[in-house]
């Protein structure tokens, strides 16, 4: 296979940014010819760029109808939910059995940090990456980067679920005092209030969206997303 050229690798980051971004949303249409103009480039690097991402499953090519940004599909993004809740509670238990002070501290920095965007107005994209970061850091320091790497590799549904999640909360207060309470039971060893804890903080997207899911955002999920709440 021949090796992408740098001009298709930066169109694909540049687009897959922003699908993941809802920038570009669920069935909106990549017209090969708009996005030629855009990049300036031929047919050629565009169709291997869009061939990419539908191999990521964040685009669907329909022969003789066009490119289109996928939908979510919310009964996946619960399984990853629920795969996510199991291994975090390992992870942020081995984490607190180690009482590494310095890495405490880049929480408690992540936090803060998190507080700060949001009194100036905050740029969701630094609020998710301090978001991101806040849970990484534990996988990190028990030894389990991969796992991680793995989780944010669910970006076709779980990564843009989040994201949705965070471009909807306007104050994103929830997200914020969750992870002071998740630092707090963490700084005092409550092993026994850990499990609800990480329940609580991983079901936060689906309970803040709520009803939006299924009204506002309806066309952003596959149409069996919610048939087993309808």
């Amino acid at each position: 296979m021949l090796k992408p050229t740098p001009a298709i690798d930066g169109i694909y980051e540049i687009l897959k940014e922003e699908i993941l971004d809802l920038l570009l949303i669920p069935e909106q249409i990549l017209s090969e010819n708009d996005l030629c103009k855009r990049f300036g480039v031929s047919r050629t690097p565009i169709r291997s760029v869009l061939q990419h991402l539908a191999q990521d499953g964040l685009v669907s090519i329909e022969p003789y109808k066009g490119s289109f940004i996928t939908k979510m599909d919310f009964t996946i993004i619960k399984q990853q939910i629920y795969q996510r809740k199991a291994i975090e509670y390992m992870v942020i238990r081995d984490f607190m059995k180690r009482k590494d002070l310095v890495a405490i501290e880049e929480l408690r920095f992540c936090i803060r940090s998190q507080e700060a965007i949001v009194k100036q107005h905050g740029i969701k994209e630094e609020f998710y990456e301090f978001d991101s970061k806040f849970h990484s850091i534990m996988f990190r320091e028990v030894g389990v980067p991969f796992l991680w790497d793995q989780i944010q590799a669910l970006e076709c549904n779980y990564s843009r679920f989040r994201k949705l999640d965070i471009i909807e909360q306007e104050n994103r207060s929830d997200i914020i005092e969750e992870h002071d309470k998740l630092l707090h039971i963490i700084e005092n060893h409550q092993f026994d209030q850990l499990e609800d804890m990480i329940t609580y903080h991983l079901d936060g997207g689906i309970r803040r969206l709520g009803d939006k899911m299924t009204t506002k955002y309806l066309t952003f999920f596959t149409d069996n997303s919610f048939q087993d709440i309808q």
